[in-house]
């Protein structure tokens, strides 16, 4: 297996950048390649040979923005790739396997906006739903109000973010997510040829666990989608505990295509350890490619919590209109 990189994506990036802290592990083992959209060429780092790659299984690591082309400039070096540019419009509608214990809606924003989403399931709707982008952008926490009177905010939210109104939206029951001591109780699995790689809570730089209750609802819902051949079987799979009449149950929260989606501190898109890892696996459970830098930057990591701090990702594109 080879890991392909883009250029593009990469330049600017600090060293501590989950994606480049992932194309210095390709690197390490020597399975690295790098894209170059601008000049058409694919290639190992540092060299300026062109790769031959018939025959070879690429993963593709790449941006939401560069990935079509990236994909599509692997094809025709003849790659053979782990996901392609059909798996991920399939994994986008992941939605339609009717897996998920909440319903899930799709519709545009212009159709949310105009009322007609209104017209259609205004009877059935909670007082409160949850907004996201199809593919990544936003997610939004909104009233049914602020639906029913878009003048009130709502109008100017959907034009700022999806201004053309073509964008698809999908709309669900607003469920409460349980909350533990490290936050929002979910989890990121990787799935790689319909088998669960590795599981992560939604975190960087610590030592911790995966609930074996996500962990086993994960290998449930993994066995379901195996039983739909269309599907693509290599994805990433992000589960919650959410709210329902009962407590908290485990639900989808996401499906994402592979070559886009981050990893968090104990996912990795790698399935060979370099050996001077193995010591920091064995006793944190990182990803191998967060293994690897902690060699070289162990300050960077923690084995315990630290009073007052956080190690969830920053967001910045949750809203709330309530």
């Amino acid at each position: 297996m080879y890991y392909c990189f883009v250029a593009e994506d990469l330049n600017g990036l600090p060293d501590t950048d989950p994606m480049y802290i992932q194309f210095n592990y390709a690197k390490r083992i020597e399975k690295a390649l790098l894209c170059d959209l601008s000049a058409g060429s694919v290639s190992c780092p540092g060299e300026q040979d062109m790769h031959d790659l018939r025959g070879c299984r690429v993963m593709l690591r790449s941006s939401c923005g560069t990935f079509h082309k990236a994909a599509a400039l692997l094809a025709a070096h003849g790659a053979e790739p782990v996901e392609t540019a059909a798996d991920q419009e399939q994994i986008l509608r992941w939605y339609e396997l009717g897996l998920t214990r909440r319903s899930i809606i799709p519709v545009t924003a212009a159709q949310l906006e105009s009322g007609m989403f209104l017209n259609r399931y205004g009877k059935d709707l909670t007082e409160t739903l949850f907004v996201k982008t199809k593919e990544k952008g936003f997610s939004l926490q909104l009233s049914t109000e602020r639906l029913r009177n878009p003048d009130d905010g709502f109008a100017e939210f959907i034009k700022s973010y999806c201004p053309s109104g073509k964008e698809e939206l999908l709309v669900s029951p607003w469920c409460r997510i349980k909350e533990d001591s490290l936050g929002p109780v979910e989890a990121r699995f990787f799935v790689i040829d319909g088998r669960i790689l590795n599981s992560s809570r939604f975190l960087h730089s610590l030592k911790h666990t995966v609930p074996k209750t996500l962990r086993r609802a994960a290998e449930e819902i993994t066995e379901k989608i195996s039983g739909h051949p269309e599907f693509p079987s290599s994805y990433v799979l992000d589960i919650a505990m959410f709210s329902d009449e009962n407590g908290y149950a485990p639900d989808i929260e996401e499906i994402n295509p592979l070559s886009t989606s981050m990893c968090y501190v104990n996912n990795s898109i790698f399935d060979t350890a370099a050996e001077e890892c193995r010591a920091i696996l064995d006793a944190c459970g990182w990803g191998y490619e967060y293994c690897l830098d902690a060699v070289s930057h162990p300050e960077a990591y923690r084995t315990e919590r630290a009073y007052g701090e956080t190690y969830r990702y920053a967001a910045d594109s949750r809203f709330t209109l309530l």
